[in-house]
């Protein structure tokens, strides 16, 4: 949020989502540090519609609450959840989206189709991580299938060569083969 935040400068914003209240007060903490008036925080997490949902924390990992159980005796507590299509209402349209939501990304996706279709010059950077949207019940070629056919192609930031390269559905599957995952550009 903060790098974002000085890339986009004095006359951009930046709107940052955080549903857990311990991540909340620390990224509102963050943000009043640095002296950043350009940032947003939103306490709710990204869905497909407006409404609440349980958000099942890890103790292990601030970084790994997930918007489905994982089925691995976390505890949960509910949250509040909004679409990006329904909290930009047409007033807000951004240039660049990044997600790292474990495994909502497929909802998050259905709930801002319209400011897919309406802005073409849109960019996603999209954590990718099979595992987590397996557990969440949607098939990680279903998701990319989907960047697809809004018009997206597909590409993964290699991190070790530093350079985004555009990739196949199946050599990205082959890469993120176990509990491997990697982060998504998406544009047009």
């Amino acid at each position: 949020t903060l790098v974002l935040a000085e890339k986009v400068g004095k006359t951009g914003k930046v709107y940052a989502f955080e549903p857990d209240n311990e991540n909340y007060r620390l990224l509102v903490k963050n943000i009043k540090a640095s002296s950043f008036n350009n940032v947003v925080a939103v306490k709710k997490a990204i869905s497909d519609k407006i409404g609440k949902t349980k958000l099942f924390i890890s103790e292990e990992h601030r970084g790994d609450h997930r918007l489905y159980d994982p089925r691995d005796k976390r505890k949960a507590v509910d949250v509040e959840t909004i679409s990006l299509d329904k909290f930009a209402q047409n007033k807000i349209k951004p240039d660049i989206i990044k997600m790292d939501i474990e495994g909502a990304e497929f909802r998050a996706i259905l709930g801002m189709e319209n400011l897919i279709k309406k802005k073409k010059d849109l960019a996603i950077i999209c954590e990718f991580n099979p595992k987590c949207l397996k557990q969440a019940g949607i098939a990680p070629e279903k998701l990319l299938k989907k960047f697809q056919s809004y018009g997206f192609k597909i590409k993964y930031i290699d991190e070790k060569k530093q350079k985004v390269e555009e990739i196949s559905i199946l050599s990205l599957m082959k890469k993120c083969s176990g509990v491997k995952y990697v982060n998504l550009f998406l544009k047009r």
